[in-house]
Parts: structure tokens; C-alpha cells; sequence
């Protein structure tokens, strides 16, 4: 199981200035996990698209959104794969930082 601490880590520099950002999240994910190549510059895409919103803001149609203008020119089982991996950030993301607040108490 990878190890959350990306994520403690994007937490404490993101606690004093508001909600954990999708760029934080997306950090804490690539440092949590054995991504390819091609994963970690579908990341740095969303990251690009996405990373200024609160990681809990980030829904469905934001991700739908942001593949259609990444990736004007492909199909639409292609766009629903790219969202499932976005979700699979966000999802990671949400349930580490769930573990790590149950963790210290807070």
C-alpha cells in the first residue's frame, strides 16, 4: 500500500492557507504512487486545467471539462478513461487525508 505522507505533507503546507488544491492533491498523489509516464503527464495536464480549484470542489463535470479541451480530438471511451484516472487522483487523495486526520486526532 503506498504510504500517505505526500499527502500529510501537502496538507501541513495547505493548513494555514485554506483547502487542500488540486495541484497539492495531484502532488501527494505522484509522490504516493508507481505512475508511468504517460500518467504523470496526464497529472501535470490536469494540474495545468484544474490545480487552482479546492480538491473537494473538483466533481465530474469539472474532469469531463477539462479532457475535452485537453483532448479535443479524441474519443469518447479515450475522455472517460482519462476522467476514471483523475477520479482515481481525487479519490486517493480524499481518503488519505481522511486517514491522516483520523490519525492525529483531528
Amino acid at each position: 500500500m503506498a504510504s500517505p505522507s505526500g499527502v500529510r505533507r501537502a496538507r501541513s503546507v495547505s493548513a494555514s492557507q485554506g483547502p487542500l488544491t488540486f495541484a497539492e492533491g495531484a502532488e501527494a498523489y505522484t509522490d504516493g504512487r508507481n505512475l508511468t509516464k504517460p500518467q504523470r503527464r496526464l497529472v501535470a495536464k490536469l494540474v495545468a486545467e484544474l490545480g487552482h480549484l479546492p480538491l473537494a470542489a473538483v466533481r465530474q463535470a469539472h474532469l469531463v471539462q477539462a479532457a475535452s479541451r485537453l483532448y479535443p480530438n479524441v474519443t469518447n471511451a479515450t475522455r472517460n478513461r482519462l476522467c476514471r484516472n483523475a477520479e482515481s487522483l481525487r479519490v486517493f487523495v480524499s481518503r488519505s487525508s481522511q486517514r491522516n486526520r483520523s490519525e492525529s486526532g483531528g
